[in-house]
């Protein structure tokens, strides 16, 4: 029965408990939708699945990183919630206020918010991807 919850858990409740904190912070601190921030935001949901599920996916992880799969996952869990808030609060005011409305285009200076952000993308989602890499059978 636990494991029944757990999987449902992992699969629908953290998935709707994260979208809703997204909605509400957003709506909170006037802020567009960004996709390093969804990015960010969907390997949060990740990091919980993998540790409410932790048993399942340790056959997956390198295995010396077996035993600490709960303890790995709780830290990029934490340097993936900042990166989402640096994502909503620092590179999406940025990439917002470098965009012209009238003209429809971004303005000079939108290249380096771009590469923080795909930047940002990009090693969060290494990190959270690179316990499961070279896995030995």
């Amino acid at each position: 029965m636990g494991h029944h919850i757990a999987f449902w858990a992992g699969a629908i409740v953290i998935p709707l408990l994260v979208i809703g904190a997204n909605a509400f912070a957003r709506i909170a601190w006037g802020r567009p939708q960004s996709a390093a921030a969804d990015v960010v935001l969907t390997l949060v949901v990740f990091d919980f699945t993998v540790i409410i599920n932790s048993d399942e996916f340790k056959r997956f992880v390198i295995d010396v990183l077996r035993d600490g799969i709960i303890s790995i996952f709780c830290v990029l869990l934490i340097l993936n919630a900042v990166s989402w808030g640096i994502a909503v609060n620092r590179l999406e005011p940025r990439l917002d206020e470098l965009y012209d409305r009238r003209r429809r285009r971004y303005k000079p200076g939108v290249a380096w918010p771009i590469v923080q952000a795909i930047a940002m993308s990009t090693v969060m989602l290494t990190l959270n991807v690179m316990p499961f890499a070279y896995r030995t059978a």
